[in-house]
């Protein structure tokens, strides 16, 4: 490998790392900030309404026997490294949401 095929590869791999971190970054927040959006007391459609404006997001439903629900939103693109967990009491409203 000559000297300009490594500059190129090294470049390459500083460029893609540089998007990497920026894509990582970005979801991170979408998580954060729409689990600040969800205040006891807001409805379980408002709720699913915000989540489903996230590019990066997914979410999935638990239900306890109890009747209660909890969603937990979070990023195939950071691994799922940031977690935001919304739980609802058995009128479908939030209870707390915790990131």
């Amino acid at each position: 490998m000559n000297r300009w095929q490594l500059i190129v590869l090294v470049s390459l791999g500083l460029i893609a790392s540089l998007v990497g971190g920026f894509f990582w970054n970005e979801a991170r927040k979408e998580v954060k900030f729409l689990c600040q959006n969800f205040k006891p007391g807001t409805v379980l459609a408002d709720v699913t309404r915000q989540l489903d404006t996230g590019t990066f997001l997914q979410y999935q439903w638990t239900a306890s026997e109890a009747g209660t629900r909890t969603i937990t939103a979070s990023s195939a693109t950071n691994f799922h490294s940031y977690k935001c967990v919304i739980k609802f009491d058995q009128n479908d409203r939030v209870i707390v949401a915790s990131y």
